[in-house]
Protein backbone atom coordinates (compact mmCIF):
# COMPACT_ATOMS: atom_id res chain seq x y z
CA UNK A 1 0.00 0.00 0.00
CA UNK A 2 2.81 2.46 0.88
CA UNK A 3 4.29 2.06 -2.61
CA UNK A 4 1.21 3.86 -3.98
CA UNK A 5 1.98 6.95 -1.87
CA UNK A 6 5.40 8.03 -3.11
CA UNK A 7 4.42 11.74 -3.04
CA UNK A 8 2.85 11.59 0.42
CA UNK A 9 4.31 14.29 2.70
CA UNK A 10 2.22 13.78 5.86
CA UNK A 11 0.58 10.72 7.34
CA UNK A 12 -1.41 10.49 10.54
CA UNK A 13 -2.95 7.20 11.60
CA UNK A 14 -5.19 7.56 14.62
CA UNK A 15 -7.12 4.77 16.28
CA UNK A 16 -9.28 6.38 18.99
CA UNK A 17 -9.94 3.16 20.92
CA UNK A 18 -6.73 1.25 20.30
CA UNK A 19 -6.09 -1.56 22.75
CA UNK A 20 -2.87 -3.35 23.70
CA UNK A 21 -4.04 -6.46 21.82
CA UNK A 22 -4.53 -4.61 18.52
CA UNK A 23 -1.86 -4.84 15.84
CA UNK A 24 0.47 -1.82 15.74
CA UNK A 25 3.00 -0.78 13.07
CA UNK A 26 6.60 -1.80 13.88
CA UNK A 27 10.12 -0.70 12.89
CA UNK A 28 9.70 -2.67 9.68
CA UNK A 29 6.68 -0.51 8.82
CA UNK A 30 8.78 2.62 9.39
CA UNK A 31 11.39 1.21 7.01
CA UNK A 32 8.74 0.50 4.39
CA UNK A 33 7.33 4.02 4.68
CA UNK A 34 10.84 5.48 4.41
CA UNK A 35 11.59 3.43 1.30
CA UNK A 36 8.23 3.99 -0.43
CA UNK A 37 7.40 7.55 0.67
CA UNK A 38 10.55 9.66 0.13
CA UNK A 39 8.63 12.94 0.50
CA UNK A 40 7.24 12.04 3.93
CA UNK A 41 8.12 14.84 6.35
CA UNK A 42 5.71 14.18 9.23
CA UNK A 43 4.37 10.90 10.54
CA UNK A 44 2.02 10.11 13.43
CA UNK A 45 1.03 6.54 14.22
CA UNK A 46 0.56 3.90 16.89
CA UNK A 47 3.82 1.98 17.28
CA UNK A 48 5.00 -1.38 18.56
CA UNK A 49 8.72 -1.09 19.40
CA UNK A 50 9.64 -4.69 18.63
CA UNK A 51 13.41 -4.84 19.20
CA UNK A 52 15.42 -3.79 16.19
CA UNK A 53 17.94 -6.32 14.97
CA UNK A 54 21.34 -4.65 14.79
CA UNK A 55 21.86 -6.37 11.45
CA UNK A 56 18.68 -4.83 10.01
CA UNK A 57 19.61 -2.98 6.84
CA UNK A 58 18.44 0.63 6.76
CA UNK A 59 16.43 0.88 3.53
CA UNK A 60 16.95 4.56 2.65
CA UNK A 61 19.88 6.71 3.71
CA UNK A 62 19.10 10.41 4.02
CA UNK A 63 15.31 10.44 4.35
CA UNK A 64 13.89 13.91 5.15
CA UNK A 65 11.34 12.98 7.84
CA UNK A 66 11.74 15.46 10.69
CA UNK A 67 8.58 14.92 12.77
CA UNK A 68 7.58 11.59 14.26
CA UNK A 69 4.72 11.25 16.73
CA UNK A 70 4.01 7.83 18.16
CA UNK A 71 1.52 6.19 20.45
CA UNK A 72 3.84 3.47 21.76
CA UNK A 73 2.53 0.05 22.69
CA UNK A 74 5.54 -0.52 24.92
CA UNK A 75 9.03 0.56 25.84
CA UNK A 76 11.90 0.03 23.44
CA UNK A 77 14.08 -2.92 24.44
CA UNK A 78 17.17 -0.72 24.18
CA UNK A 79 16.57 3.04 23.99
CA UNK A 80 20.02 3.65 22.49
CA UNK A 81 19.51 1.02 19.75
CA UNK A 82 16.07 2.44 18.98
CA UNK A 83 17.53 5.96 18.73
CA UNK A 84 20.35 4.71 16.49
CA UNK A 85 17.88 2.90 14.22
CA UNK A 86 15.59 5.95 13.97
CA UNK A 87 18.50 8.35 13.37
CA UNK A 88 19.91 6.14 10.60
CA UNK A 89 16.47 5.81 9.04
CA UNK A 90 15.54 9.49 9.46
CA UNK A 91 18.75 11.60 9.80
CA UNK A 92 16.82 14.87 10.27
CA UNK A 93 14.79 13.47 13.19
CA UNK A 94 15.76 15.20 16.45
CA UNK A 95 12.89 14.25 18.73
CA UNK A 96 10.03 11.80 18.99
CA UNK A 97 6.74 13.28 20.09
CA UNK A 98 4.58 11.02 22.23
CA UNK A 99 0.82 10.89 21.85
CA UNK A 100 -1.07 12.58 24.71
CA UNK A 101 -2.47 9.30 25.99
CA UNK A 102 0.88 7.48 26.16
CA UNK A 103 0.99 5.11 29.12
CA UNK A 104 3.04 6.57 31.99
CA UNK A 105 4.99 3.30 32.25
CA UNK A 106 6.54 3.98 28.84
CA UNK A 107 7.38 7.68 29.19
CA UNK A 108 10.81 7.37 30.82
CA UNK A 109 12.26 4.95 28.29
CA UNK A 110 11.05 7.07 25.37
CA UNK A 111 12.58 10.15 26.97
CA UNK A 112 15.88 8.22 27.01
CA UNK A 113 15.40 7.58 23.27
CA UNK A 114 14.98 11.34 22.82
CA UNK A 115 18.14 12.00 24.85
CA UNK A 116 20.04 9.54 22.65
CA UNK A 117 18.65 11.19 19.50
CA UNK A 118 19.90 14.52 20.84
CA UNK A 119 23.39 13.10 21.43
CA UNK A 120 23.45 11.62 17.91
CA UNK A 121 22.31 14.93 16.41
CA UNK A 122 25.00 16.85 18.30
CA UNK A 123 27.68 14.32 17.35
CA UNK A 124 26.80 14.65 13.68
CA UNK A 125 26.81 18.47 13.88
CA UNK A 126 30.17 18.55 15.69
CA UNK A 127 32.31 15.72 14.28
Amino acid sequence: MASSWKHLDKLSINYPNLSESDVHPTCLALGTLARCCPCLGALALPFNPIPVQTTYEIPVPGHDLSRLEIRPRGSPGSPSEMAYFLKRLFPRLEKIFLHDDTCEDYLNSWEVVNECLNVLTLAKANP
